[in-house]
C-alpha cells in the first residue's frame, strides 16, 4: 500500500462553529539573562551554529572568511535574543515587534553578505530539519559499520528536503486540541518515513535499508514515549523566525536569524503551502 498525506484535523461541527477561536498569536515571558548568561551561551550557540552551518560556504558561494562571519552574525542575533526580556499585554503588539526584528536581522544579512544571498540562505534554512536528520542517520549508518558515501548523503537529503515540502509537518497552536495534534504529528512522521524509505531504496544497499528501517523503528518507540510525558498544555515549543518571514518551530537550539521563544513566545499561524 502506497504512502497518502496525513489526515486533515477535524473540521469544526456546526454546532461550535461560531465559537470564538484562540489567538493565532500568543505571549509568554521570561526570566531576564544577565550579561554574564549571554556570556557562557555564545560559545555554545556559535559551536551549535557551526555544526548546522557546516557547509552553508559551499551552499552559498562564500568564503571561508565570509562564512565565519555569518556564522558569527547568527550568533549574535540569536544571543541578543536571548537575553531579551520582553512582556507584552496585546498579542499584536509581540507579533509586530517580531516582525520588526526580523526586517532588522535580515537588513543586517544582507548587508554582510548580500540580499542575493540571504534569498539562498532562506532556502538553505528550511532545509535545516532535513539537514538536523540527515546527520543523525548519518550517525546511525556509521555505528552499524555501514557509512553513506558523500553522493548517498546528497541524494538523502534531497529526497528529505522535498517530502517535507510536499507535506509539512503539522504545527501545533496554542488553544488547539493536544490529543489530535499529537495523533496528526504521529500520522505525518509514520507517512513521512514510508515516502523517505521508499526512495531511500533507490539510493542505499539492503544493509543500510535495515539500518534505515531500525532507526525510525527506535525514533517511533521515542516518540511515543514522549507523548506520554508531555506536560499538560502541549510541548514547549521554540521559534525560529527565519530572514524573510519563514517561522519554524524546534525543541533544538534555534538557528537562522532568530527570535528566541524563551524571549517571547509566538505560536504563528502556518503560512498557505505554495502552490506548485
Amino acid at each position: 500500500m502506497g504512502p497518502g498525506k496525513p489526515p486533515p484535523p477535524n473540521a469544526a461541527s456546526e454546532d461550535n462553529a461560531n465559537e470564538t477561536k484562540p489567538s493565532p498569536w500568543s505571549v509568554r515571558p521570561s526570566p531576564e539573562r544577565t550579561a554574564a548568561m549571554q556570556k557562557m551561551m555564545r560559545p555554545q550557540i556559535r559551536a551549535n551554529n557551526k555544526r548546522m552551518y557546516a557547509d552553508i560556504g559551499s551552499a552559498l558561494g562564500l568564503s571561508k572568511e565570509q562564512a565565519n562571519k555569518l556564522i558569527d552574525l547568527l550568533t549574535d542575533q540569536q544571543v541578543t535574543q536571548f537575553g531579551q526580556h520582553l512582556e507584552f499585554d496585546d498579542p499584536n503588539e509581540a507579533r509586530n515587534n517580531w516582525e520588526e526584528i526580523q526586517r532588522q536581522q535580515k537588513a543586517e544579512l544582507s548587508d554582510l553578505i548580500g540580499a542575493d544571498k540571504v534569498a539562498s540562505l532562506e532556502e538553505y534554512q528550511k532545509s535545516l530539519p532535513a539537514r538536523q536528520e540527515l546527520d543523525m542517520l548519518a550517525r546511525q549508518f556509521d555505528g552499524y559499520d555501514v557509512p553513506l558515501n558523500e553522493d548517498q548523503r546528497k541524494r538523502l537529503l534531497t529526497v528529505m528536503v522535498e517530502e517535507r515540502d510536499r507535506v509539512p509537518s503539522p504545527n501545533f497552536v496554542e488553544g488547539g486540541d493536544m490529543e489530535e495534534f499529537q495523533k496528526m504529528q504521529m500520522a505525518w512522521e509514520e507517512d513521512y518515513n514510508e515516502r523517505v524509505t521508499s526512495q531511500a531504496r533507490g539510493i542505499l544497499d539492503s544493509t543500510q535499508v535495515n539500518a534505515l528501517n531500525e532507526y525510525q523503528q527506535a525514533q517511533k518507540d521515542m516518540r511515543s514515549q514522549f507523548v506520554t510525558m508531555m506536560p499538560p498544555g502541549g510541548p514547549r515549543r521554540m521559534m525560529r523566525g527565519v530572514a524573510g518571514g519563514n517561522v519554524m518551530f524546534t525543541s533544538a537550539a534555534p538557528a537562522g536569524a532568530v527570535v528566541h521563544a524563551e524571549s517571547v513566545t509566538l505560536v504563528a499561524p502556518a503560512p498557505a503551502p505554495d502552490k506548485k
